[in-house]
């Protein structure tokens, strides 16, 4: 990932942990990413999935499972971190917000499983440059991408 190809997104990762100290932020990638080893990014983030990883593959997005997956992590971290039994339920059942950009395998899957979702809108046609998809694979993706609606959308960080 190049911090580049979307600016701003440092300052508002920063503006985030400052304002919200115990917040659990966690990266849910398809590819090998893993913000631990990008230096711009990794002190914004405790942990991240990745649909390679051994217990995630090959349920990768937009399965469900990927973000099951980043909940129970969640919680783990939440527990090592000393947060009450009560606490941690609450905010699994009513606290996780997934912010994406890609309707299909972002805001679609992570509505299915109750999450509020926030779509940011940019452009990201660089992209298409470095798809792996199938003209069927993308065709699914469009037919997944129409039957998505974020709770919010961001057109600018």
């Amino acid at each position: 990932l190049e911090i580049s190809k979307i600016s701003g997104v440092e300052d508002m990762l920063q503006d985030i942990r400052s304002k919200y100290p115990k917040l659990v932020v966690c990266a849910i990638t398809n590819g090998r990413g893993d913000v631990s080893q990008i230096p711009q990014l990794a002190p914004y983030f405790d942990f991240s999935i990745s649909g390679e990883d051994s217990h995630v593959f090959p349920e990768r997005k937009p399965s469900e499972k990927i973000y099951i997956v980043a909940m129970q992590q969640a919680l783990i971290h939440m527990q090592e971190s000393g947060v009450s039994d009560s606490v941690r339920t609450a905010a699994a059942a009513n606290s996780w917000v997934h912010v994406g950009d890609d309707l299909a395998n972002d805001i679609g899957p992570a509505r299915n499983l109750g999450m509020k979702t926030v779509l940011i809108e940019a452009d990201f046609s660089w992209r298409s440059a470095i798809s792996t998809m199938s003209p069927a694979e993308e065709a699914q993706r469009l037919a997944r991408a129409a039957a998505a609606s974020p709770h919010a959308t961001i057109f600018k960080i």
